[in-house]
């Protein structure tokens, strides 16, 4: 699930070349189509936006590990043991260490939830659990926004150093079910500048998809 990605990019730092060419960044997508304007297209989820030209698309071997690696930090903070099986990839951005933008998709089932809400606080508490668990000085706040006219949820989690008096890094996961799936972007930044970027992403989305 989407919250992995979240939780590890405390925790583990990959690879990646940001000098990669159009073709390579193509070629790094599994999940929609990336132009040679920088458009990226994502018809399972009726999504297009526009991303940085100097951003790398993370390999999909780095994806894995980091999904990998989230599993583990979720078990040994939750102790409950989660599959990623329906987790679909669409595209996954990185400029440094601690700037990042993960996108994704997966099967939603309506009808195990009362609503909406109510999934979005079960991964508000399997995030806070595993950040308590690992000594992680944090804030957390949930709200809303809206993009392209549509509703989002949101959940931003500011990370501190032990003595809270510095912010390493903002976590913030936007997601919203559209159709079928469980649709996610996590922006992860450390800088006034590069929040500006990972905004430009989201403010430049549109979605054909509608319900």
């Amino acid at each position: 699930m989407k919250l992995i990605k979240l939780l590890i990019t405390v925790l583990l730092f990959t690879a990646c070349n940001n000098a990669q060419t159009t073709e390579a960044k193509k070629q790094n997508i599994e999940t929609g189509v990336l132009t040679d304007n920088f458009d990226y297209i994502c018809k399972e989820a009726g999504w297009a936006t526009k991303i940085p030209k100097n951003w790398g698309v993370m390999e999909m071997a780095d994806v894995d590990k980091m999904t990998a690696e989230g599993l583990k930090k979720l078990k040994e903070g939750t102790n409950i043991e989660m599959s990623v099986a329906g987790l679909t990839q669409l595209i996954n951005l990185k400029k440094d260490q601690f700037n990042y933008f993960l996108s994704s998709i997966e099967p939603y089932d309506a009808k195990v939830y009362a609503n909406y809400d109510e999934h979005v606080d079960e991964l508000g508490t399997l995030i806070t659990d595993t950040y308590k668990a690992k000594n992680i000085q944090y804030e957390y706040v949930k709200s809303n926004t809206t993009i392209d006219g549509l509703e989002f949820k949101v959940m931003e989690i500011k990370v501190f150093t032990p003595d809270r008096k510095e912010t390493l890094m903002t976590q913030k996961l936007i997601l919203r079910a559209i159709d079928k799936y469980d649709f996610g972007m996590t922006l992860m930044y450390n800088s006034e500048k590069d929040k500006q970027t990972l905004q430009s992403i989201i403010d430049q989305s549109k979605f054909s998809i509608r319900n």
